[in-house]
């Protein structure tokens, strides 16, 4: 509302859904984190406002993390995204070693 106050831009607005925050699993959480450090892989824990499959499975009392792979130029769920093969890789590895590791 501020941004199309500032531009003199009518603004309409409806909230169309509004799902509760979902606690991921904390041991899968710290698993992903470990095998990334172990990797030698930088990354980065922030939240997701995404209603991802993820919640459902959590709620459901199926032990649940995410491992987001970055897309390039940051375009997500968009026909114009793409990943590099690095990045896919990186991911397919701290992944891999997660569930190797895991208890």
């Amino acid at each position: 509302e501020v941004i199309a106050d500032h531009r003199s831009v009518e603004l309409d607005m409806e909230l169309v859904d509004r799902s509760e925050p979902v606690e991921l699993d904390e041991a899968a959480i710290d698993s992903l984190g470990s095998a990334a450090e172990e990797s030698g892989i930088s990354y980065r824990l922030l939240p997701s406002g995404e209603g991802h499959d993820a919640m459902n499975f959590q709620l459901a009392g199926v032990t649940t993390g995410l491992l987001f792979v970055s897309s390039i130029d940051g375009i997500s769920h968009n026909p114009d995204e793409a990943t590099d093969s690095e990045a896919i890789r990186d991911t397919t590895e701290i992944m891999a070693r997660a569930l190797l590791n895991w208890e």
